[in-house]
Formats: structure tokens, C-alpha cells, sequence
């Protein structure tokens, strides 16, 4: 589900035209069906672990909770 944030911190569902301009601001992501995603490519596993790591770190100060899928030195965020 694409939510957005108002002042209040509540979070609203992006509709499609909102989707459209958030992804001209992000121009590595990719929206499959209702999910932004993104695929990284990293130098090695140890690395792809460290992204992880630093991801989940900024996510739980912003309280968002990506879905992350790591496959050897391949790091996917939606």
C-alpha cells in the first residue's frame, strides 16, 4: 500500500496521480502494482548485510517497515 504522511503524521494512500509524481522525484523506483520497489546492487554480501542493517535504522526512526529481501550481494527494498 503507497501512503503518504499529512502534518498530523497520519498516513493517507496515495492515489495514482500522487504515485506519478512521487516517482518523477525517484527516479530508481518502481511501482508494481500498489508497491514502490527498488533493487540494489552491492559489492558483496557483507554489504548488501550493512545496507540492511543502515535501512532498518532510518525505517524505524521514520516508523515505516519496508519489506527487504536480500539474495547474495542483491539487496531488494519495497
Amino acid at each position: 500500500m503507497l501512503v503518504k504522511r499529512t502534518d498530523t503524521m497520519e498516513r493517507t494512500i496515495l492515489k495514482e496521480a500522487e504515485l506519478l509524481e512521487a516517482l518523477r522525484e525517484l527516479p530508481d523506483w518502481q511501482a508494481e502494482g500498489s508497491e514502490l520497489v527498488r533493487e540494489y546492487k552491492l559489492a558483496d554480501f557483507a554489504a548488501a548485510l550493512a545496507f540492511v542493517n543502515k535501512v532498518g535504522e532510518l525505517a524505524e526512526a521514520a516508523d515505516h517497515h519496508p519489506i527487504s529481501n536480500s539474495a547474495g550481494d542483491t539487496q531488494r527494498s519495497v
